[in-house]
């Protein structure tokens, strides 16, 4: 009870970082304290920080004893009283409870949707930043729960994180923004989040979790990451047997990877999102057609893709659009045509730039000295005039 008395006079100073400080040693609290003596606490503290304070360690021991009903119930209830008043103090251990909220309500499976959207609009209206940020990431977890994935993305669209928030949680918003992103097929939206997420990532093992996505969002794109990129990340292994995979333009080779890796890639709720890179198989064999031919029929092409001429034209034009490939559809002799890309003309010349070399090269010549032969050179002339003659 000593840790209690001493995180109940932080409390009690009434200040931002007190609060965040008295919450430090709250797991060291609820596995060392018991429940009822928390509770026994309370009769001293029947009002002010204190209160709250102790009303966030008890819903955390209920849930360390797997009491999830109990521990919503007081969670809740603590939420509604403290949203009487103004919380702006309290923002750290407001955004306790409803951390609590969400994991007794989701082993209870009890759908508390309304409840986050209405603490949302109160913790604004407070301005409690760790709140906004905590509550905006429970719903999100929420409807990603639940698989609606549209009304996330649409969710997202309207809400942003305030600019004052942590960067722990932050990286958690942008890492569950980036799957929503993911499953909503926003590829590049993923891309940029989950970088996001990184780059704020403080944790080792969850920078391990981001990295994950970051692999499935840049492999729609048809994006792949180096080996180097899979030595320096071994976590990433079953990722790589994908992208193997995905480079052999085989998709009877891409079903067997999935199927090995199916257990890790559920565990890490890639799986749906992985199965889509059905796609990235058929794309990398039209980049690979696309760069080998330099004129094909779009028949040649859709007998290699095992598609009709007018999906092998689509999946062409996709390519080129994209950048995956250089080149151009002739409808007239239905064919495509691939040109030379950008960057592999950087180590040529053009033919105007050539022939301004070599007029260059001639009027040099022409301007040069005249070099004396000496006898032995003359000599070595005369012998071979004669053999040509």
């Amino acid at each position: 009870m000593e840790k209690v008395q001493e995180t109940i006079e932080q409390i009690n100073r009434a200040t931002l970082k007190t609060t965040k400080d008295a919450l430090r040693p709250l797991y060291d609290i609820i596995s060392s304290v018991s429940t009822e003596e928390l509770i026994s606490e309370l009769d001293a503290h029947s009002s002010g920080p204190s209160r709250y304070l102790l009303l966030l360690f008890v819903s955390m021991s209920y849930i360390y004893k797997e009491e999830y009903e109990q521990a919503l119930d007081t969670s809740m209830n603590s939420i509604a009283e403290i949203t009487k008043e103004s919380s702006r103090i309290l923002d750290s251990v407001l955004a306790g409870l409803w951390t609590a909220a969400r994991i007794s309500s989701t082993h209870l499976r009890r759908d508390i949707l309304s409840e986050y959207l209405l603490g949302l609009a109160a913790a604004r209206e407070y301005q409690n930043v760790e709140t906004i940020t905590v509550i905006i990431n429970n719903i999100l977890m929420d409807l990603q729960k639940k698989q609606l994935y549209d009304e996330a993305h649409t969710f997202l669209t309207g809400i942003s994180l305030p600019d004052e928030a942590d960067v722990g949680q932050s990286s958690v918003f942008y890492y569950l923004a980036s799957i929503v992103y993911l499953m909503a097929e926003d590829y590049s939206a993923s891309e940029q989040a989950i970088n996001k997420a990184i780059v704020k990532s403080t944790d080792s093992v969850f920078t391990d979790e981001c990295r994950k996505a970051y692999v499935v969002a840049c492999l729609h794109q048809g994006k792949h990451p180096s080996r180097d990129f899979f030595v320096e990340n071994p976590k990433l292994k079953a990722y790589l047997q994908i992208l193997l995979a995905i480079k052999s333009c085989s998709l009877e080779k891409f079903h067997e990877a999935v199927a090995e890796e199916e257990q890790t890639l559920r565990r890490d709720g890639l799986y749906h999102a992985v199965l889509r890179l059905e796609t990235a198989v058929q794309k990398e064999q039209v980049r690979r057609i696309g760069v080998v031919y330099t004129k094909i029929l779009l028949s040649s092409v859709g007998e290699m893709l095992g598609v009709s001429e007018e999906s092998a034209a689509f999946l062409l034009q996709n390519s080129i659009e994209e950048g995956a490939i250089a080149g151009y559809i002739d409808t007239d002799m239905k064919e495509y045509v691939g040109m030379e890309r950008r960057d592999e003309r950087n180590n040529t010349l053009k033919i105007e730039d050539m022939l301004s070399v070599a007029n260059s090269l001639a009027m040099i010549k022409k301007h040069e000295p005249v070099k004396k032969k000496t006898l032995e050179e003359l000599q070595a002339d005369m012998t071979y005039n004669e053999y040509r003659i």
